[in-house]
């Protein structure tokens, strides 16, 4: 009965239409998806939260049009069970202002790790593409929070205790104006680099891959 409902309903003839125009649609089936996971992943120190979201935005567009056009990934059903498990946790929230603010945050990111997935399915040989925007925009914030290291940087109030043997030592945080941020964005590029030297082809991108991974070893500590 609902096969029957869902096969003669606008939804159902709807979702069809767009199916068929997600398989044959530029806009879906080129590089459009991967040229915003770059993007994103390029230009995470520097984006504002309303950039980040309008990027993730849009990933998680193109990754419902990747799902109607083969299907969603095993990986996304888990994902957005939690989703929905938070957005249960919304409801019941008794600061729904601020949860709601939250759980649209959340939501985003949660689509465009399910866009990630599906990018990667459909396009395999864009990992690695992904992985170097990353690295690149990694390269960055290291070199600039080096030279915070050698030039100082201003400090917030609150980095650290007053009376910590470390209170007067300069703690890096390059673009992301937060040292513990800097951190957590750096290690990953570590293993990433390591990764990236052994599967790129050629002495120059091997190379600067290694250094990436340890400007990466070299900058975390200094946070």
């Amino acid at each position: 009965m609902v096969g029957s409902w869902w096969a003669g309903s606008q939804v159902g003839r709807g979702v069809r239409t767009l199916q068929r125009w997600a398989r044959v649609s530029a806009v879906a089936t080129g590089h459009l998806p991967g040229g915003v996971l770059c993007f994103l992943f390029a230009g995470l120190p520097v984006l504002s939260n309303e950039q980040m979201g309008l990027g993730c935005g849009a990933v998680a567009v193109l990754a419902g049009l990747g799902t109607l056009r083969s299907g969603a990934p095993p990986l996304a059903w888990p994902v957005l069970a939690y989703g929905g498990t938070m957005a249960l946790a919304t409801v019941g929230s008794p600061v729904r202002g601020a949860a709601l603010d939250g759980l649209i945050k959340l939501l985003l990111y949660l689509l465009t790790f399910v866009g990630l997935t599906v990018y990667f399915r459909e396009k395999p040989q864009g990992r690695l593409a992904v992985v170097w925007a990353y690295l690149l925009g990694a390269l960055a914030t290291e070199v600039f929070g080096l030279r915070q290291a050698v030039l100082g940087a201003a400090p917030l109030a609150t980095w650290t205790d007053a009376e910590s043997p470390l209170a007067g030592v300069t703690r890096i945080y390059s673009f992301l104006g937060n040292p513990n941020l800097l951190a957590a964005y750096l290690l990953p590029a570590g293993p990433l680099g390591m990764a990236a030297a052994g599967q790129s082809r050629g002495i120059g991108p091997k190379i600067l891959a290694g250094t990436i991974a340890l400007l990466a070893v070299g900058c975390v500590p200094l946070t």
